[in-house]
């Protein structure tokens, strides 16, 4: 059989782990992984109730010649090549039962990328990223970043960000921005 998803490209993937289930509860613990090398050690699980719980970690990523992420998100930005570096992360979802607030924590990781987007190149890129979600609301953290070098023409660096965004998922781009460090 084949599964589709629109925001992924077709890809193969494979699960490795323990199913556990009953008439009223599911636990899926293991690792997932697809053709592209994106590699997740999952738990799954849904109470007695109907709530889902999904934790996802993802173990770093050496970005040397290929980059899963690019492989198997079919939204991935295509003026967007990272060329090296190391990602991780870690998601942490909460759908509760009889359409109480879900939860989402995805916090992201990025080591000494490289890579351009459209004509600008960066180097040395090390960055934390942390996205919450609490029912329709929705913030962005950004309690590091740190470029050594960015050249969009002209060679500037090193690049230091502190900041947040703050927003509701009816209206994403109208939200508040705050910088705690911005320097160049």
């Amino acid at each position: 059989g084949e599964l589709r998803q629109a925001h992924l490209h077709p890809l193969a993937w494979n699960y490795q782990g323990q199913v556990s289930a009953s008439l009223t509860r599911l636990h899926l613990q293991g690792r997932l992984q697809n053709s592209a090398a994106l590699l997740a050690e999952v738990d799954l699980q849904r109470a007695d109730d109907g709530a889902l719980s999904l934790t996802a970690q993802l173990p770093e990523i050496q970005l040397a010649g290929a980059n899963p992420w690019a492989a198997t998100l079919a939204d991935w930005p295509e003026l967007l090549s990272l060329d090296s570096g190391r990602l991780s992360g870690r998601l942490d979802w909460k759908l509760p039962a009889r359409g109480q607030a879900q939860s989402l924590d995805l916090a992201l990781e990025c080591h000494a990328l490289a890579g351009i987007y459209d004509r600008s190149e960066v180097h040395g890129l090390d960055a934390r990223l942390q996205l919450l979600l609490r029912g329709a609301a929705l913030s962005l953290q950004l309690p590091q970043l740190r470029a050594e070098q960015l050249n969009p023409g002209v060679s500037l660096g090193p690049l230091q960000l502190q900041g947040s965004y703050a927003t509701t998922l009816g209206a994403l781009l109208s939200g508040r921005v705050e910088w705690q460090q911005a320097e160049l």
